[in-house]
């Protein structure tokens, strides 16, 4: 396949219902043993791509050798391969831009990109009004999503227990997002988030975890409470 044939080949991967399973492997090696497995598709781990070579993980492997390494992996396998590309070795866009050209240029057909060090600094230099402004139409795509599904699903927004998951979404996202500094609730975690957690990325973490502890501890149905109740007027 063609690097453009195997982008649309992982493109077609991702169906709804059917989540796409990556493994992450190292080099070469790794790769041929994965897609003899029956993989899909491969993708690389930056830790354990770092590991492999003698390095820490954090953009300590020189990019020259992510660049080598990840062009072995691609041409060793006919399979559509991702790259753990970490913060994109850059501190501004045009470094970042010619550094994911070079991972495409080397057979790679997507990168995953953390936002956080280096690359975190590089998104704050992008103007408030433009960050801010693609911040919100995202949490409007987001929230437009949901109502999508809702309807799809037939979520009941009546139900207690969604109106308080809607409520707190809708409280810590749009509501940090204009009254903290640059949408950055002001709790901070070294080396991850030194400047704040983003509120928008927040509430959607609050919101899943939240409707993880609601179907964890379950309330008592009406029909269970009033048998309780029914259980213990005739106990007395």
């Amino acid at each position: 396949m063609t690097q453009k044939e195997k982008a649309e080949a992982f493109k077609s991967l991702h169906v709804k219902g059917t989540p796409v399973i990556l493994y992450n492997i190292w080099d070469a090696g790794s790769a041929r043993t994965l897609e003899q497995a029956g993989a899909k598709a491969i993708a690389t781990g930056s830790w354990s791509v770092a590991a492999a070579y003698g390095f820490d993980d954090g953009e300590k492997i020189p990019l020259p050798l992510v660049l080598e390494n990840i062009k072995r992996i691609v041409d060793s396998v006919a399979l559509p391969v991702t790259l753990d590309f970490e913060t994109g070795y850059a501190t501004d866009l045009p470094g970042l831009k010619d550094n994911i050209r070079n991972v495409i240029a080397a057979g790679a057909i997507a990168v995953l990109l953390g936002f956080v060090g280096k690359l975190a600094g590089l998104v704050q230099t992008i103007p408030l009004a433009v960050s801010g402004g693609l911040a919100i139409y995202l949490f409007g795509v987001i929230g437009m999503q949901g109502i999508a599904l809702m309807q799809e699903h037939k979520v009941s927004m009546f139900d207690p227990r969604n109106l308080a998951i809607g409520a707190v979404i809708m409280i810590v996202g749009i509501g940090g997002n204009i009254g903290f500094p640059g949408g950055f609730i002001p709790v901070t975690v070294p080396g991850i988030f030194p400047n704040g957690l983003p509120a928008i990325a927040t509430a959607a973490v609050l919101g899943i975890l939240i409707n993880a502890i609601f179907l964890i501890f379950k309330p008592a149905s009406v029909a269970e409470t009033e048998s309780a109740e029914e259980a213990m007027a005739a106990a007395d």
